[in-house]
């Protein structure tokens, strides 16, 4: 018997969640929605309260696991260990509110994620759950390149609004940093100044390219200009064929989702 599993993507732009119940070997339920009048930087808690209405009978369903991943402009660091990190949250951050959630998320015992989310947020999820784990924005794209790379590589994982680098060097994380964007000429930016503060080669060094991404789109073939090592991610997705009912809905969009329990 499999456990049964629950997994959620909260994004400015767009909610996004898949589901597995017992004794199935894949997720059989996707949904993926992409919001009409999507928020700036932060989760809209008004639309965020509609859509969560609207799939009531998916989270009646009893979850040994249930994951949040959350998006959006909340204060974010990693530090080699779990005691540093809330010091290291609060010295970086100074807009964090004393009723802010803080959390704290492990990749290795190395690398450890700490960020707080608004209170109001935590209290409307708890309001549909029970047990909730509210990960990292990337942690399964991240959970999923430490386990399947060999290599030093660097990774660039696309949404709206805002681009996720994770560096790997050898089989140890190194770097995780998020920018907001605003068109393709900034996505370029962000990705050489990382290349510069990595002080690791653009005319070698490969990226591999997640998320909102196609080798046709502007940015790929803007960023090939500068970069030659680059490529897209070919990342094999087992999700039950029933589960893709909607003309927008590609698996790629929901890799980062499906791998935080991979």
């Amino acid at each position: 018997m499999t456990d049964s599993i629950l997994n959620i993507e909260l994004h400015p732009a767009y909610f996004a969640y898949v589901a597995k119940m017992p004794n199935e070997k894949q997720f059989s339920k996707a949904h993926i929605e992409h919001l009409v009048s999507p928020s700036t930087n932060e989760i809209d808690l008004k639309q965020l309260s509609t859509w969560l209405k609207q799939f009531q009978k998916v989270w009646n369903q009893t979850y040994s696991q249930i994951n949040i991943a959350i998006h959006g402009n909340i204060p974010i660091t990693t530090t080699p260990d779990l005691e540093n990190g809330i010091d290291t949250l609060k010295v970086l951050h100074h807009n964090i509110s004393e009723k802010d959630i803080i959390l704290q998320k492990s990749l290795t015992p190395q690398f450890v994620w700490t960020y707080s989310i608004p209170f109001e947020l935590k209290k409307l999820l708890d309001s549909y759950f029970v047990n909730i784990q509210i990960v990292p924005p990337i942690f399964g794209m991240c959970k999923y390149y430490l386990s399947h790379t060999q290599i030093s590589q660097l990774y660039l994982h696309i949404t709206p609004q805002e681009i996720y680098f994770f560096y790997l060097k050898g089989k140890q994380p190194q770097y995780y940093n998020s920018f907001q964007y605003s068109n393709k000429e900034d996505i370029l930016y962000y990705t050489l100044l990382v290349y510069k503060m990595l002080d690791i080669p653009t005319d070698s060094y490969p990226i591999a390219l997640t998320g909102l991404i196609e080798k046709e789109s502007e940015i790929y073939q803007l960023l090939y200009q500068y970069i030659q090592n680059i490529y897209i991610e070919d990342i094999h997705i087992e999700l039950d064929s029933k589960a893709i009912n909607q003309d927008n809905l590609h698996t790629n969009y929901l890799a980062n989702l499906l791998f935080i329990t991979h």
